[in-house]
């Protein structure tokens, strides 16, 4: 078995930040060892996008084979490994019946320097099978989807609190259009959510927390 060492991880349920997005809050641990398989690039591509599950056989074969740095003592992730396909790669932390649990992708320079490791390796065959295919963006960043969930969440409390004079104004800054028809209205705005991400949405999440504020005031 192939391993790797010295490395941080994010992992995430069934979310991936970028090294880019990874905040000072987040459960950012520190591997001192875990071992690393070679897949092929659409088996990767079911790991980092879909809800899988692995086979058992396999999970034996990674049992406590993770570690973690510690102080007085050796702590290990019971079951989780690398997967690349020698392009990209994927950290996943599996349940005892192999559900994946947690992802994480990896800081660059560890990434250029285990994506050079994996040269060597032969691609292993490894069966699973798929859950659950994610149907969300997997391209939006960890911020326009914290965006996106902001205006949904204000949408919906402003529709079940019936704040009708506010969603006529956040119609109108979108689509700089005046309209009394609610329903109207309300299916115009639902469709922002389904838009591709673009400035606008900055725009109207920022015009939204602005007058949350001054609403606090």
């Amino acid at each position: 078995m192939n391993f790797i060492y010295d490395i941080l991880v994010n992992l995430n349920e069934k979310e991936i930040y970028e090294f880019f997005e990874w905040d000072q809050k987040d459960n950012i641990e520190h591997i001192r060892r875990i071992p690393i398989f070679k897949i092929s690039s659409k088996s990767l591509m079911d790991f980092k996008y879909n809800n899988i599950k692995i086979d058992k056989n396999f999970l034996l074969k990674i049992k406590n084979k993770t570690e973690l740095f510690s102080n007085k003592f050796v702590d290990y992730i019971e079951y989780a490994s690398i997967f690349t396909d020698g392009c990209d790669l994927i950290i996943l932390e599996f349940s005892k019946n192999g559900e994946c649990l947690l992802k994480s992708s990896m800081l660059l320079d560890e990434m250029e320097d285990t994506l050079s490791e994996s040269e060597i390796l032969n691609e292993s065959d490894i069966k699973y099978e798929v859950i659950q295919k994610n149907k969300k963006n997997e391209f939006l960043t960890r911020k326009q989807k914290y965006i996106f969930e902001y205006i949904k969440k204000e949408l919906n409390y402003l529709l079940k609190n019936k704040k009708n004079e506010k969603l006529k104004y956040l119609y109108y800054e979108w689509y700089n259009k005046k309209s009394e028809n609610i329903n109207y209205i309300t299916n115009k705005l639902q469709d922002i959510l389904k838009q591709e991400f673009s400035p606008k949405h900055i725009s109207l999440f920022e015009l939204i927390k602005l007058s949350n504020m001054k609403k606090q005031l």
